[in-house]
């Protein structure tokens, strides 16, 4: 059975902790949680099985602390580690294993330093992101930072994330409250949302629940928004950028390379291997398979004929222009 490192154990009231990045044994009751903290939800069952897992093997992996004075005395307050100090106390453990950082950081230095190596965790939701982002965009430009893109490149860089994902995160904020709440408990998928935001929000509620109520997938949701962009212009927001002609078709190139590359090892499997694939499983999934290779071929089938369309016209344009050509070096 695997065990963590040996650490030294702080008894309350003894506080002579001058290790440096010792990992050591520090009471409960003596840690405080960083009201700061850009995580606030926390999975249920996810907590429970990590309490699970420190009741039988215990503390795996150290969080980080940092010294406080509180009412005078020495304390600590946690930078990293959250999910594993909740989880130790709801197993009662009395000790937290942690390494000790001595630094005196405001709470703003604190938050984004929270937020630099929590980022990576998959326990954030995409609106704690979008808040956290928020916060640090405040902070910066509290500090003097005027130039709106040298803040993004600032917060991407503490994020260890791109421009992209700063503003996306940044534009979240402009969704409803009710549709913040559907992404925050993942019933809005985080790319819907990103489409959600170039809505009025009046408009953002009505089609984040009609999605919810049909129970719609990911691409489901995805066509029907743009369906609604399209349909009503009305609803799209004050300044909503609207995706131009060299925006759609370095879409289409990247869907043909992704579809080219994705489906070439499929298409060059033979008949037995297919037969051999299918031959144990249900009636239902063969049919299930049918369905959906219908539905696609008949879809890329529309997208071939709206190019031979504009491919005749191109080539009726050319044909034209040509002739009108040939009758003017004939005068």
């Amino acid at each position: 059975m695997r065990r963590g490192r040996k650490c030294k154990k702080i008894p309350a009231g003894i506080l002579d902790v001058r290790q440096g990045s010792s990992v050591l044994e520090i009471p409960l009751s003596l840690i405080h949680r960083f009201d700061g903290q850009p995580r606030t939800y926390f999975d249920p069952e996810k907590l429970q099985a990590l309490a699970g897992s420190i009741r039988e093997i215990g503390q795996q992996d150290p969080g980080l602390v940092r010294r406080i004075k509180k009412d005078g005395k020495d304390e600590f307050q946690l930078i990293d580690g959250e999910r594993r100090f909740i989880a130790c106390g709801m197993v009662r453990k009395k000790y937290f294993r942690a390494t000790v950082e001595e630094c005196d950081i405001t709470p703003e230095e604190q938050f984004i330093k929270s937020l630099a190596m929590n980022f990576g965790h998959a326990e954030h939701t995409s609106m704690e992101k979008a808040r956290a982002v928020k916060r640090v965009w405040d902070i910066l430009s509290a500090k003097g930072a005027k130039n709106d893109s040298e803040i993004i490149q600032k917060i991407a860089h503490v994020c260890s994330s791109s421009v992209t994902f700063v503003r996306q995160h940044l534009g979240l904020l402009r969704l409803c409250p009710d549709v913040q709440k559907y992404v925050e408990s993942g019933k809005i998928h985080f790319q819907v949302a990103i489409a959600l935001t170039g809505l009025k929000q009046d408009a953002q509620l009505g089609i984040a629940s009609h999605i919810i109520i049909k129970q719609m997938d990911h691409n489901e949701a995805l066509r029907h928004v743009r369906e609604q962009r399209i349909k009503n212009k009305e609803i799209l927001a004050p300044g909503a950028r609207r995706r131009n002609p060299c925006d759609n078709y370095a879409i289409f190139k990247t869907f043909l390379k992704l579809l080219s590359k994705s489906s070439s090892g499929m298409l060059d499997m033979n008949f037995n291997t297919f037969k051999i694939m299918f031959e144990r499983r249900s009636r239902e999934d063969i049919l299930d398979a049918i369905k959906v290779i219908k539905l696609t071929i008949e879809r890329l089938k529309g997208i071939e004929n709206a190019l031979n369309d504009v491919g005749q016209k191109r080539l009726d344009e050319i044909s034209q222009m040509m002739h009108g050509e040939k009758k003017a070096q004939a005068v």
